[in-house]
């Protein structure tokens, strides 16, 4: 099975929000996803190393969803920490997109402050090392985007 979704993978389209946490990216994914031939399940918390990863994503979307390989062509799904997608350079261009998404810093960081089951909750200076690294990584992911029709701010 993994090698055939590797194979079909090729034939896919693949659409990654890139963000921080609380920066209105479930309202984005649900847009994107009225899109028709597009699906997505919410967080996949998968991490992207390798081009043979997308399969995981189909994967982990049809299963969740009940959707047949053959009824979707695009995939989405989001990005919200640093660990899930360090070269997006990796993935061929005509197939992955990338959407980067930031909301306005104040309320994103209020957002953040009231999660009581975030690993990082605590005090102002950890959220905002959090923010800072954050924003940190995203603008060095844009910055591999050889191909500037590739990513949308």
């Amino acid at each position: 099975m993994n090698l055939y979704l590797n194979q079909y993978s090729k034939f896919c389209r693949f659409i990654f929000i890139v963000t921080p946490i609380r920066s209105g990216s479930s309202l984005l994914q649900h847009i994107i996803a009225q899109i028709d031939g597009c699906a997505t399940v919410g967080e996949t918390h998968l991490r992207y190393r390798k081009p043979r990863d997308l399969s995981r994503l189909i994967r982990r979307v049809c299963e969740e969803s009940g959707l047949s390989y053959f009824r979707r062509r695009t995939f989405l799904d989001k990005i919200t920490a640093d660990n899930q997608m360090q070269d997006v350079e990796l993935f061929n261009p005509d197939l992955v997109k990338v959407v980067f998404l930031l909301r306005q810093p104040a309320p994103t960081i209020a957002n953040l402050s009231k999660l009581k089951l975030w690993p990082r909750v605590g005090t102002s200076d950890v959220i905002l090392n959090y923010y800072r690294g954050r924003l940190t990584n995203m603008v060095h992911q844009a910055e591999q985007l050889r191909h500037r029709n590739r990513g949308f701010f």
